[in-house]
């Protein structure tokens, strides 16, 4: 599955009608050894009620990566994080320059949006998904150095984290014509993933190996970020974590489909350490 998205991905690039540098950049983006979680949960889904995995759900998914990429590219800017690596390898705006790195990622934002807008049913979940996704990243600069609430916290992890998950949950679930509550239900599952997600980052930038992380660590406390360990010692925090991720395979697994590909996918998820 991972090769077929990497094809997709890739394919999609190559066919944007832009200068070969700016070309270059992108492709040096989107091939820096992401783990494609987001298009694998929405091939997992599509393919737990089709049975396989269709031309069609891995374009779309390939859109989802594709803004993954955009949102990863503008996070690391000076004005936002300003890191210098990501998994082992220089930030895009290091490897070219700044003004590249924006521009890269404005064009795969509106590239992968207007891919996911290819499909009527689509088109308004990615765009409330988008909004939610930046508002959640602007929302992650505002609360620098300032006390918040566990609510304000979460708003913001739905948001800059879990936007994406849900929206591949909802991608597979639509494209594979799941029902509109078992669409529902996926989407409050994929939430619960994103949350748990971010949960675990929390632990890694604190508990993690840094050379297999591929970035700076204990960058968030150091800046006032604010993060699930504001609120939970370390050992709390696994408890959480743990919990969001079984209460959302506990509702997949409650669907009477063929799970088991995306829910092994997710157990994998919950063990990572990078």
């Amino acid at each position: 599955m991972e090769k077929q998205i990497n094809s997709a991905v890739n394919k999609i690039i190559k066919e944007l009608k832009i200068d070969r540098r700016l070309s270059e950049a992108i492709l040096y983006a989107v091939n820096s050894g992401g783990k494609r979680v987001r298009p694998k949960i929405a091939c997992f889904v599509y393919e737990a009620k089709t049975g396989n995995v269709s031309g069609d759900i891995l374009r779309m998914a390939s859109a989802i990566e594709i803004i993954h990429t955009a949102s990863l590219i503008h996070d690391d800017l000076p004005g936002i994080d300003n890191d210098d690596f990501r998994r082992n390898n220089p930030t895009l705006h290091n490897k070219y320059d700044e003004a590249t790195a924006i521009l890269a990622g404005d064009l795969l934002f509106t590239k992968g949006l207007e891919i996911l807008s290819e499909n009527e049913r689509l088109k308004k979940v990615a765009a409330d998904a988008l909004e939610s996704l930046i508002n959640g990243e602007f929302l992650d600069v505002e609360y620098e150095k300032r006390d918040i609430e566990f609510h304000q916290w979460m708003n913001m992890v739905k948001g800059k984290t879990g936007a994406l998950i849900k929206l591949s949950f909802e991608t597979g679930a639509i494209l594979a014509d799941y029902t509109a509550s078992e669409t529902e239900k996926l989407g409050k599952a994929g939430e619960m993933i994103g949350i748990a997600f971010q949960m675990t980052d929390d632990l890694l930038d604190v508990v993690g190996d840094e050379k297999e992380v591929g970035k700076k660590l204990k960058k968030d406390s150091a800046e006032g970020k604010c993060t699930a360990l504001n609120f939970f010692t370390i050992e709390k925090l696994k408890i959480q974590t743990e919990d969001y991720f079984k209460n959302a395979i506990s509702i997949i697994e409650d669907m009477n489909y063929d799970f088991n590909g995306l829910i092994k996918f997710l157990n994998a998820l919950k063990e990572r350490t990078k």
